[in-house]
């Protein structure tokens, strides 16, 4: 019996130091990955006022860093209007591409996966009339 309390007390005592040394550990991931390795490459300050102000960049080429809005592989959604999230200084900043069907793509899933899109902005808005002329996995 006292063997029993005695282990007991031990492996108690390891499992409170354990809980202890984990409490103090300061380990903060770098949320800002993306954003430091990527926006002052794709994502300039021109790129930013496409969110601001759309109707400007009617008939030119924008090229931004940004990864899926939606669930599901990218390539399932080649041949129609995709919508994007845009790695900006902005909180959220959502955009829609259309992928023409005979584009190959990189197969990226939503979640985590960055690329780099250049296309054609048609019609001078975020929700429809920008066409993609290349999508890239983006270099980390």
């Amino acid at each position: 019996m006292n063997r029993t309390v005695l282990l007991l007390s031990v492996l108690l005592s390891f499992g409170l130091s354990a809980a202890i040394a984990q409490d103090a550990a300061d380990i903060k991931p770098d949320y800002d990955y993306v954003d430091k390795a990527l926006f002052e490459k794709y994502n300039t300050s021109a790129a930013a006022q496409f969110f601001d102000n759309p109707a400007t960049f009617k008939d030119k080429t924008v090229r931004l860093i940004a990864r899926l809005a939606a669930g599901g592989q990218l390539r399932a959604t080649v041949g129609f209007n995709v919508r994007f999230i845009a790695y900006t200084k902005a909180p959220i900043e959502y955009f829609f591409i259309t992928i023409p069907k005979d584009m190959e793509v990189p197969n990226v899933s939503e979640f985590g996966d960055t690329v780099v899109i250049t296309f054609r902005c048609e019609q001078g808005l975020l929700d429809k009339g920008n066409i993609a002329l290349s999508i890239v996995r983006a270099k980390r």
